[in-house]
């Protein structure tokens, strides 16, 4: 198992790495490698948060299980949007613009709300969880549930993602590090 744990918890560095510099290149104006890194960025911690999880499975109960549960299908929908965002949205661009102008239509519009708030409780839920119990180490724990909230606001979205991506390689490289201790 602990094998099965430790080459997850290298997809989590993996993947918060590659969040995080899809951040700086969003800033630099470079959408579409942002894009990829992001959508790579998120399938890792998909995989990533699994061994998180595991690390901490037996101390938080029922209600880690929960959270993880919650936190894993938002980030499965995540990786949805974001494949959209990489391929679709750029074709769209090109063939007709105007429908990128305007606020997406119903239901995708209510599909995103939803998609990025159960993002943002599960994450909350699971790094405050993991705050409490402190299996997971405690101050990147607590970085990922600030990124969940400032994910909510409107200007939360560059920021979120450099917190998001260095919470997960944070916590990926602690978990590491207390397996390899174990």
């Amino acid at each position: 198992m602990n094998n099965v744990v430790n080459r997850l918890l290298y997809f989590a560095i993996l993947g918060g790495l590659l969040v995080f510099v899809s951040g700086i290149l969003f800033q630099l104006d470079q959408e579409q490698f942002g894009a990829i890194f992001n959508l790579t960025g998120t399938l890792f911690t998909l995989l990533g948060l699994v061994g998180l999880y595991l690390l901490q499975a037996k101390e938080t109960g029922v209600f880690g299980f929960i959270s993880f549960f919650l936190f894993f299908v938002a980030l499965a929908l995540v990786v949805g949007v974001e494949w959209m965002a990489t391929f679709v949205m750029p074709v769209i661009e090109n063939i007709a613009p105007e429908m990128l102008e305007s606020e997406p239509p119903s239901p995708i519009r209510e599909g995103y709300m939803i998609t990025f708030l159960l993002l943002s409780i599960s994450a909350v839920l699971f790094g405050i969880l993991s705050v409490i119990k402190g299996v997971l180490a405690r101050i990147p724990s607590l970085i990922l549930a600030v990124a969940a909230i400032i994910d909510l606001l409107p200007i939360g979205i560059p920021l979120s993602l450099f917190l998001f991506g260095l919470s997960f390689a944070w916590l990926g490289f602690k978990g590491l590090k207390k397996e390899v201790e174990n």
